[in-house]
């Protein structure tokens, strides 16, 4: 377990970096899931590449899924496809079952009070489950670039925070969930700078800063568990 900041530094200068849909599809094989904030966005992007959306490869991999999310007209949508999916907040969803693992790909980020969905979590983990989250690495490289060269980086309308590892850490440590693992993440959306004459430098140079400091990344996950 990582409970120590010093003990973070040590596993974020040694972490692995794989894919986000390989990291999420390996720890859910066989596996019963509940996936919260399983749409991705829009009904649209879900259904147009599947390939790159999150919940279709928890489905293709896990014993069982069960998506929820907030966006009703969507959930509506996908379950008349055939997808196990519940229309809730993920902030006071209660079910009365647990799971192997609890899937937040990309939602810590979005929502406006992170303990809750820490405490949904919490509650929905059987007591070997793990959760697995994601979120926007704030010290990227290539978010600094952005800013640099293109006066502001891409950000999701819907976020309402940044969470760097430090402060993930420390979220779990006030809540009754354990740091178990830490991984750093490619994605299917990479923050490349636009700038016609700048991004020919500043990308390739963002990719070799972050492969030698890998703090300035991307993306990362972490997996968790329930407190003894």
């Amino acid at each position: 377990m990582i409970t120590t900041l010093d003990e973070l530094l040590s596993a974020m200068s040694t972490a692995p970096l794989e894919h986000k849909r390989d990291f999420v599809r390996a720890r859910v094989e066989g596996k019963d899931v509940l996936d919260i904030g399983c749409v991705a966005h829009s009904l649209a992007r879900c259904t147009g590449d599947r390939e790159r959306w999150l919940h279709h490869t928890i489905k293709t991999a896990a014993r069982s899924v069960l998506g929820v999310d907030i966006l009703s007209n969507e959930i509506s949508g996908l379950a008349t496809m055939g997808y196990n999916m519940i229309c809730a907040d993920a902030l006071t969803l209660r079910l009365e079952r647990t799971f192997d693992v609890v899937v937040c790909g990309d939602l810590i980020e979005h929502v406006t009070n992170p303990g809750a969905l820490l405490d949904t979590i919490n509650v929905h983990l059987n007591d070997t489950g793990v959760a697995l989250i994601t979120t926007p690495n704030p010290f990227s490289a290539s978010r600094f670039f952005n800013i640099l060269a293109d006066g502001w980086t891409a950000i999701n309308k819907e976020h309402t925070f940044w969470l760097c590892p430090q402060t993930m850490l420390q979220m779990l440590g006030r809540s009754s969930l354990q740091l178990e693992s830490f991984v750093w993440l490619t994605s299917d959306f990479p923050m490349p700078t636009f700038h016609r004459l700048w991004g020919k430098l500043l990308n390739p140079a963002a990719k070799l800063i972050a492969a030698a400091r890998p703090v300035f990344r991307n993306d990362y996950g972490v997996v968790v568990r329930k407190k003894i």
